[in-house]
This record gives structure tokens, C-alpha cells and sequence, in this order.
């Protein structure tokens, strides 16, 4: 994969299709790809504090994020 800032449109692609697979995983939330600051996004749909905003710079990151925020709700 090319070094963030220098992606090619396969490497672009490549990381929307992990959004996508990220918002499989995880229903309760909007997941995008924003590739000029090369992270992912993401934007819950479920409640959450007002102004929630997850970013990753990679899928582990905010999946992670995304649990941990989940867990808060229990």
C-alpha cells in the first residue's frame, strides 16, 4: 500500500471496502473512509455523548474505539 498522502485510486478503493466491512461489524455506527487525512471515521448511531466523533489510521483503531464506546453504554 502507498504511504498516506501518496494513495492510488486501488488503495483508495481498498480502504472503502474496510469502511464498509467496519460498518458490518458494527451497525450502530456510520463508517467512512476520508482519505485527505487518511483516517477512518466514524459516527455512531446509537446514543452517545453529543459531538461523538471516532478517527482511526487504521480499522483496528477505531474498531477499537467503537467497542470501547459501546461498552460505556452498558
Amino acid at each position: 500500500m502507498a504511504a498516506r498522502g501518496s494513495l492510488t485510486p486501488q488503495d483508495d478503493a481498498e480502504r472503502w471496502q474496510v469502511a464498509a466491512r467496519l460498518r458490518r461489524e458494527h451497525p450502530r455506527w456510520v463508517v467512512i473512509w476520508l482519505a485527505s487525512p487518511g483516517v477512518y471515521r466514524a459516527y455512531p448511531l446509537l446514543r452517545a455523548r453529543r459531538g461523538t466523533v471516532l478517527s482511526g489510521h487504521t480499522p483496528d483503531q477505531l474498531a477499537a474505539q467503537m467497542d470501547q464506546v459501546e461498552k460505556g453504554r452498558q
